[in-house]
């Protein structure tokens, strides 16, 4: 990221509101694919971030509904 004035009016603040609000904001590397739980550049789905909320989303609806799948 650059220190320049469009990260420090608009990126960084955005950043900051969004992890406030409870997102998760990791800081990537444009040289490591890994660094953001990647193993290339080209996945721009986070599979693993992807399964762990749909089965936290999955859970809470089977909470709401009795535990019973409608």
């Amino acid at each position: 990221m650059s220190g320049g004035p469009e990260f420090e009016k608009v990126e960084s603040p955005l950043v900051q509101q969004l992890v406030g609000m409870g997102w998760k904001h990791n800081t990537g590397s444009l040289d490591h694919p890994s660094v953001s739980g990647r193993s290339t550049f080209r996945e721009v789905v986070l599979e693993a971030e992807l399964r762990d909320a749909l089965k936290c989303i999955s859970q809470g609806l089977d909470d709401a509904n009795g535990g019973s799948p409608q």
